[in-house]
């Protein structure tokens, strides 16, 4: 007598017949254009193998299938699962895009827009956040993702162009190398550029655009801030260390892209 099935059996055969079934149909969607002859000779199988295969009589091995996949310019992943690209030409250039990635862009301009470029993955990772040797120290800040901006003014000229493109780091993380050259040079670590939203730089910010202004700051040993535009023509801001409102930059500039 045939013992009875659980039901937690039948919804695994069930589950197991469907996918066998649908990865027979994708089967036989890439092999649609090739004549079933040649692709067995190509990927080393009978005819007969194949037609198994393609009437889910059969399971090929993983081998066979990636030469399947390739014979017949599938993408291996769609074959097993059945998403992303079907195109292997497609899926090649979609694992390459994977690599890279885009951050959140403020052009200059109240309207929104996409960033015109993105950061291959790994360089940006340590840029941001040290290489993996030394690994940046971060303070109560978190580690917040960069921001990609578009230089809207000539204050920083001829340093930063208007029009450039500036990578904001939000999370000011310090590697111990940079501590320590600072350190014997006499300086802050935290002297540098940064971009700033206008409001928090006072009467001398143009409050007619929220977009970011950036400026060097200079943090000096007697406890005030320099904030100062490379461009000679705007003056320089002091704010003592008894300001009530000193300010609080956006994140700090570490790249800069623009035309030759």
């Amino acid at each position: 007598m045939k013992p009875k099935q659980s039901s937690l059996q039948r919804t695994t055969a069930n589950a197991e017949a469907s996918y066998r079934s649908a990865f027979a149909q994708r089967l036989k969607h890439a092999a649609e254009k090739h004549e079933i002859a040649d692709l067995a000779a190509t990927i080393a199988v009978t005819p007969a193998t194949l037609y198994r295969w393609l009437n889910a009589k059969f399971d090929p091995s993983l081998p066979k299938l990636a030469k399947f996949a390739q014979a017949t310019n599938i993408n291996l992943a769609w074959l097993v699962t059945g998403r992303g690209p079907i195109d292997a030409r497609q899926a090649l250039r979609h694992a390459l895009l994977e690599e890279y990635q885009a951050t959140d862009f403020e052009p200059v301009g109240a309207q929104a827009a996409k960033a015109p470029l993105a950061f291959h993955e790994p360089w940006l990772f340590e840029l941001l956040y040290g290489p993996a040797a030394e690994p940046k120290l971060f303070g109560p800040t978190a580690m917040n993702p960069p921001l990609l901006m578009e230089a809207g003014e000539d204050s920083m000229e001829p340093t930063i162009a208007k029009g450039d493109l500036l990578l904001i780091d939000c999370s000011f993380g310090l590697t111990p190398t940079e501590l320590r050259q600072a350190q014997g040079e006499g300086r802050s670590p935290f002297d540098g550029i940064y971009a700033f939203r206008p409001r928090a730089l006072g009467a001398n910010a143009d409050h007619s655009t929220s977009h970011l202004l950036v400026r060097r700051v200079q943090y000096r040993v007697d406890g005030a801030i320099a904030v100062r535009c490379d461009n000679p023509k705007y003056p320089e801001e002091i704010y003592q260390p008894n300001a009530q409102n000193p300010p609080t930059p956006w994140g700090r500039v570490v790249w800069r892209g623009g035309r030759i």
